[in-house]
């Protein structure tokens, strides 16, 4: 079990696994120092294009490349915050674990539209003939104001990367995955899925089931339990262009 009077550092690592062009880059990548004296949770999100001259390779390379050493080294090299453990997430857990908790509300702060995200498996589809390969995409529309989503939808709106405008950059991108994991928070903490003990081992099963990680159960449950005291008090950060 963690030194609980220590800060910890979990690195947070997300990819997209079977089914995707680049099932091993992690595109989302995290770091969240949890402060027990403080009950204070901080996240940082970093560009998935940073340069890491260590592994001459972009950053989303390095756990594809050398696993959570390199992973973590490489992330260490920019913030200077070592992490003490490591956690590999493919994106089918984001889709079922929203919708195990029955959707999300996210209010999306701007209006925007994608019409070239990618359809999982068709990356090399010849679209009979069609030069624009038009068959390869699917047209995301996004209208300001709240919506009710759920885990398909969730992952469109964290993942879209073609945006015209403001919305196409990855600081977009990155800031989209911290409003929608701030959705997940606020309806993890609801009644709607606290008061249900079914729900709770859904949940449990589900995450099981998708996560490569070096934090065994106890430690897993005082982490656990230190976010859960310290859900009041998240602090979302991103590193600008």
């Amino acid at each position: 079990i963690p030194n609980l009077n220590s800060s910890i550092s979990v690195l947070i690592l997300g990819m997209g696994g079977k089914g995707h062009a680049a099932p091993n880059l992690t595109d989302t990548i995290m770091q969240v120092n949890l402060n027990p004296a403080s009950k204070k949770v901080s996240i940082l999100s970093l560009p998935r294009d940073i340069w890491i001259e260590a592994i001459r390779a972009k950053i989303n390379t390095a756990y594809h490349y050398g696993g959570f050493k390199m992973a973590s080294d490489s992330v260490n090299s920019i913030t200077g915050l070592p992490a003490n453990y490591t956690v590999v997430v493919d994106f089918s857990l984001f889709k079922d674990l929203i919708d195990t908790i029955g959707g999300i509300n996210v209010n999306v702060d701007n209006s925007f539209v994608d019409e070239k995200y990618p359809i999982a498996g068709l990356e090399n589809d010849l679209c009979n003939g069609d030069k624009t390969y038009a068959c390869r995409y699917e047209k995301l529309t996004f209208d300001k104001g709240v919506q009710k989503m759920n885990g398909d939808l969730a992952l469109k709106f964290v993942r879209s990367r073609n945006a015209v405008g403001d919305e196409g950059t990855d600081l977009a991108r990155e800031l989209r995955q911290q409003k929608v994991i701030q959705a997940i928070k606020e309806k993890l903490l609801s009644s709607e899925v606290l008061l249900k003990p079914k729900v709770i081992r859904n949940l449990y099963d589900t995450a099981i089931s998708h996560v490569e990680t070096d934090i065994d159960r106890d430690t897993a449950f005082a982490i656990a339990k230190l976010l859960f005291e310290s859900r009041d008090n998240i602090n979302f950060l991103s590193i600008p262009e």
